[in-house]
């Protein structure tokens, strides 16, 4: 029996190294347990100097007292007690801040090891979504080739086109959800992000027209309202994006010949620069109001052909690396607006021209 235990015991003691070695949540938590320990051991040991400290000053005021008492001199229970209080004067402070010290930095420690597992599981997820996204780039750009190449047969027929056109209408779908992705996982790298001054109007200008011809699809009017040299203080890139996820959100829940106003202004307290996104759509519901910034998440009441829920996550990354600030005004069935604050650039982009408020519109009727 004895044997037995004892290799029991042995198998138990492996099987909780190698779940020591494996197992990041359980090697923390026994960090955990052993940081508690060393702390409580030091907190004893640090009262226990305390008190003795404590006890040997009050007992030399004693004897101090006595020896006045000895000697004829006149002692009072007042004095007596301002001896003591006196003693506990002194020491109270120095104890408030060394125990202060010690709470603090056992406390900073124990968070530390206590989110490590957080940070190395979010660390793996982005390089896990990026190797992924990489991958599948290629075998998708392949198939939409070959699926674009098959099309242009006119020999091809009409059912089997059909098919051809909604593989590659999803391949497109899968192409801007991997894009979303790598976007996603880049901009969470905020070290690699170089910030300079940027021109936040002529990076909307450049977004709208990109967005031309989707907004004329739908017959939706593009209207921008700015003013000439508004820099902020940004990577032109990062805000590119949020400004093509914004506008194209906004074309994606608008009606056809719907309206959405772009508009580019100083804050009322002059330390940032306001882009406003407005939309005459089907707004957003109460309930799905603070889950929109979610990754994957979707309204219930999302169209179908809509994104897959990461456009407004990757906004929510870089306006927080920016260090600026949205807010969401929307009622649903007349509209949304989403106001992004960057902050202003400490210096004027110089370019020609005056500084007068330009509006553009870039809708284009479709012919029936």
């Amino acid at each position: 029996m004895e044997i037995k235990s004892s290799k029991q015991f042995e198998g138990s003691a492996t099987s909780l190294w190698g779940k020591y070695r494996t197992d990041l949540f359980f090697r923390t938590t026994c960090h955990i347990i052993v940081l508690q320990v060393v702390f409580t051991v030091i907190v004893v040991i640090a009262l226990w100097f305390v008190m003795d400290l404590l006890m040997r000053d009050t007992t030399e005021a004693l004897m101090s007292t006595f020896t006045q008492m000895l000697q004829g001199q006149s002692v009072t229970p007042d004095n007596v007690r301002a001896s003591i209080e006196d003693v506990r004067t002194n020491h109270f402070l120095p104890t408030m801040v060394i125990s202060t010290a010690l709470m603090l930095c056992f406390g900073f420690i124990i968070v530390y090891v206590a989110l490590t597992p957080t940070r190395r599981s979010m660390e793996r997820q982005k390089r896990f979504i990026s190797n992924i996204a990489h991958e599948l780039r290629t075998p998708l750009a392949v198939i939409q080739t070959n699926t674009d190449v098959a099309l242009l047969n006119s020999d091809v027929p009409a059912r089997l086109r059909q098919t051809l056109q909604n593989n590659s209408q999803e391949i497109s779908r899968i192409s801007e959800i991997m894009n979303n992705l790598l976007s996603l996982s880049n901009f969470m790298r905020n070290e690699q992000l170089k910030f300079e001054d940027v021109d936040l109007s002529v990076v909307v200008q450049r977004v709208l027209d990109t967005l031309e011809e989707t907004s004329n699809h739908k017959d939706i009017t593009l209207a921008l309202k700015t003013h000439t040299n508004q820099a902020v203080l940004g990577n032109a890139v990062a805000l590119e994006q949020v400004v093509f996820n914004l506008v194209k959100n906004a074309i994606t829940h608008t009606q056809a010949r719907g309206l959405i106003t772009i508009e580019i202004e100083p804050s009322t307290d002059g330390k940032y620069i306001d882009l406003a996104v407005s939309d005459s759509g089907s707004g957003i519901a109460r309930s799905d109001l603070f889950h929109i910034f979610e990754p994957f998440y979707r309204a219930r009441t999302a169209p179908k052909n809509g994104g897959k829920g990461l456009g407004l996550a990757i906004v929510n990354e870089i306006v927080q690396m920016h260090r600026g600030k949205i807010k969401i005004r929307s009622t649903e069935g007349q509209g949304t607006k989403v106001i992004v604050s960057i902050l202003q650039s400490t210096r004027e982009i110089t370019s020609k021209g005056d500084t007068e408020e330009l509006s553009m519109d870039f809708s284009h009727r479709i012919l029936q």
